[in-house]
């Protein structure tokens, strides 16, 4: 058990209760949680980065396929933020080959949005003409 003053950060509660991950200062330990000491719920938890609280990581990846552009620009500008804000350099946007208008909806977009330096169509691996590859703007 480390000592407790030690502890710079609890991260979260793991799946058992009263169980904690824990940074000391030359380690991870896991570590019992009094009661008193549990984390709080996640909207009152304060991150090291001030109010920023990290949550799920964010894929590398979003497939539109099967949904109308209607519903599917939303879903994507969501993405997009949440990407920027994770310092991804590169994420690939599937929408598939189908008609092309997904595409086009998706291209139209993209060269509209303040995140994206450029994109392209994927390349043989990447998806082809079924998905496009967007350099966001991170520096």
């Amino acid at each position: 058990m480390p000592d407790v003053r030690k502890v710079k950060l609890l991260l979260d509660e793991m799946h058992a209760p009263g169980i904690a991950a824990a940074l000391t200062e030359d380690s991870w330990d896991v570590v019992a949680v009094a009661a008193e000491a549990a984390p709080t719920p996640e909207s009152e938890r304060r991150g090291p980065l001030g109010d920023i609280v990290i949550g799920e990581p964010v894929p590398l990846s979003i497939s539109l396929r099967g949904e109308r552009v209607d519903e599917a620009l939303p879903k994507l500008d969501k993405y997009l933020d949440d990407a920027f804000v994770a310092r991804h350099r590169h994420v690939t946007i599937i929408h598939g080959k189908g008609t092309g208008t997904m595409r086009r909806a998706v291209h139209d977009f993209l060269s509209r949005h303040p995140h994206v330096r450029a994109f392209r169509l994927g390349e043989r691996g990447e998806g082809e003409s079924g998905a496009t590859v967007v350099e966001l703007d991170v520096t």
